[in-house]
């Protein structure tokens, strides 16, 4: 072989191998094209995501905060009745007060067994009948939603009384025993957020 050929072929082996190069850099390109492409992706993904978490952080906090002010509000009440004893005190007090005449009254306890709200763990139940004027008996009513406002009327009856004047009353009222140590349990936690 003369010194053409040999610098031929050397000049061919040299063209190959940078097209060989040239084609593994170009494959090597391409993945690390798809792989940016894909990065990119994941990126994408992960701040909507970012964006959906922070938009719920935001709603837990507003309704943390909501709640905590609703609780500070109540707090007071929520103090002034913790025994069964407490309420039936109230309850009564608040009937002396108006004068009513009453037939029979019955105060039970419920438990609340409800995950959903670790502060209400208990209910007073009380089933009175009263009988006497209409305005009066109406009027207790809204006396003891505001003596004990925690207070939930779950059933009032009314019907005629042995008089035109007097009505006779079945009233069901539900007043619920806040768990204060599970709320101060709850209120640190809300603050420090």
């Amino acid at each position: 072989m003369n010194g053409k050929k040999i610098a031929c072929v050397l000049l061919m082996a040299i063209v190959a191998v940078f097209a060989y190069s040239g084609q593994m850099m170009h494959k090597k390109a391409a993945a690390k094209a798809a792989e940016a492409d894909s990065a990119e992706n994941d990126a994408n993904t992960a701040q909507g995501a970012l964006s959906v978490a922070q938009i719920t952080v935001e709603k837990a906090r507003a309704e943390a905060d909501e709640i905590i002010r609703f609780l500070e509000a109540w707090r007071p009440y929520a103090e002034r009745y913790q025994t069964q004893t407490d309420i039936e005190t109230a309850v009564q007090a608040s009937l002396r007060g108006t004068g009513l005449l009453v037939l029979s009254q019955k105060f039970e306890p419920r438990d609340i067994r409800d995950n959903k709200n670790p502060l209400i763990k208990k209910v007073i139940q009380a089933s009175l009948t009263i009988e006497d004027e209409y305005a009066k008996a109406m009027n207790w009513v809204g006396e003891v939603e505001r003596k004990i406002p925690l207070t939930r009327i779950t059933g009032c009856e009314l019907t005629g009384g042995e008089t035109s004047r007097l009505v006779h009353a079945e009233v069901k009222i539900e007043i619920p025993v806040i768990d204060l140590s599970a709320l101060d349990k709850v209120e640190p936690k809300a603050k420090k957020s």
